[in-house]
């Protein structure tokens, strides 16, 4: 039974929506409501975020409500600076304005974040995810017309971290636009769990464009987290966040995400150790269990005779992930015949003769015997895709505790399966 109040139930509903928006593809609800009221202009906000556009939420009813750009005063469009600054102040004026009234102020702040998460967002999808929906991204957040210098200074504002940009980047005011908006509501000390989750997001993706690690960075990285991981960091913590609001597992998947994060900004700072206790905790909130053996095997098309493969062996722990069964082991027999022992036949990379999964021999002796896979048996775990982002932050320590020669580079350091 739930014990909060409405009005903290539904602004934490809406929290819940945008943290799912980074965990599976989520569908826009349909919820009944006045488009006029807060609700409305928040689940509006939503369903744009959900959809993945994030130029129509940047660009919405609400969006001008935050911003007054219908005020006679007009945004100074000479400067990206005072621009910028003039965007937050108003959107801190749209917040503090309700301060007399709890529930308003709190739906308020929640139409902020979800601009600046629409920002965020935004920039991820340009730069790293893709792919666009329709056309490019304008360079402002908000259409709106702007110098071509307001891209350098967004490039400014992120290398003040003290090192240059890693490479190109596109879209540069969105994150900054959105960092900006999400210290701002934390200045004002709004009451929202998963904001220093949020801002964590952004200064760690910040800190992934930059070439150089920033100490600055890290300082604040390491707050921000810190305050996520005593908000969310076990699957206790996140049920007494949102209780009824949560679907089937769902904490589990939050809380693997968390600690994934954490782990990924860890590893960024060389801290191999702190990374990989988070990593674990990741893995074990994920359901998985994971290690690594030898087995036999050919890695490229004209491998004459088998040698050690590193193999990382992925195991479900059923009681957290009721359809997910077997070790995910794939072998051959190489007494089956010719037909179904040619190499050939197994997908290759375009420039490579490595195998994109390598075939491996059973032995009788081995641990995949023990464990049940029988010749000629291929299994293919359907697993999550926080599972898979676990599975590949493992493979991080891995390389990082693994060789590094030629034979390596051309070869693999290992197969997922």
């Amino acid at each position: 039974m739930c014990t909060l109040e409405p009005d903290v139930v539904a602004v934490r509903g809406y929290e819940l929506r945008l943290i799912r928006c980074t965990l599976i593809p989520s569908q826009p609800l349909d919820l009944r409501q006045d488009g006029e009221s807060l609700d409305g202009l928040i689940n509006d906000l939503l369903n744009s975020v959900e959809r993945g556009s994030y130029v129509e939420a940047l660009t919405s009813e609400p969006s001008s409500s935050v911003f007054r750009f219908g005020d006679h005063d007009s945004l100074p469009l000479d400067a990206a600076d005072q621009f910028y600054s003039e965007l937050v102040h108003r959107a801190e004026s749209f917040i503090t304005d309700a301060v007399s009234n709890a529930a308003e102020q709190r739906r308020r702040a929640m139409i902020v974040m979800c601009l600046a998460v629409a920002a965020f967002l935004g920039f991820t999808q340009a730069n790293f995810t893709g792919p666009l929906k329709g056309t490019e991204l304008p360079k402002c957040p908000l259409c709106l017309d702007g110098s071509d210098e307001w891209e350098n200074w967004a490039r400014n504002q992120l290398m003040s971290a003290g090192s240059d940009l890693l490479g190109k980047f596109s879209n540069l005011q969105y994150i900054v636009f959105a960092k900006m908006l999400l210290m701002r509501m934390k200045d004002l000390r709004v009451e929202m769990g998963s904001l220093s989750w949020w801002i964590a997001r952004v200064l760690l993706l910040q800190q992934r464009v930059l070439d150089e690690r920033s100490s600055s960075l890290s300082d604040l990285l390491h707050v921000f987290m810190s305050e996520a991981l005593q908000q969310f960091g076990t699957s206790e913590l996140v049920r007494s966040y949102w209780e009824d609001s949560l679907h089937s597992s769902e904490s589990l998947d939050i809380v693997s995400m968390l600690q994934l994060e954490a782990g990924v900004m860890e590893y960024r700072y060389g801290r191999v150790d702190s990374c990989r206790m988070h990593f674990e905790l990741a893995e074990m909130a994920a359901g998985l269990q994971l290690s690594v053996t030898g087995v036999l095997g050919f890695r490229s098309v004209h491998q004459e005779e088998p040698k050690a493969q590193m193999v990382l062996v992925t195991n479900t722990n059923t009681s957290n992930v009721d359809d997910l069964t077997g070790t995910g082991i794939q072998t051959c027999d190489s007494n089956n015949g010719e037909g179904s022992w040619n190499l050939h036949q197994f997908e290759t990379s375009e420039a490579s003769d490595i195998l994109r999964i390598p075939k491996l021999l059973e032995n009788d002796d081995s641990k995949t015997k023990s464990q049940g896979v029988e010749n000629g048996a291929h299994f293919t775990l359907s697993l999550t895709a926080t599972q898979q982002a676990v599975i590949l932050a493992y493979c991080l320590l891995i390389e990082k505790s693994s060789r590094h020669d030629e034979l390596q580079r051309r070869m693999g350091y290992g197969t997922l399966h």
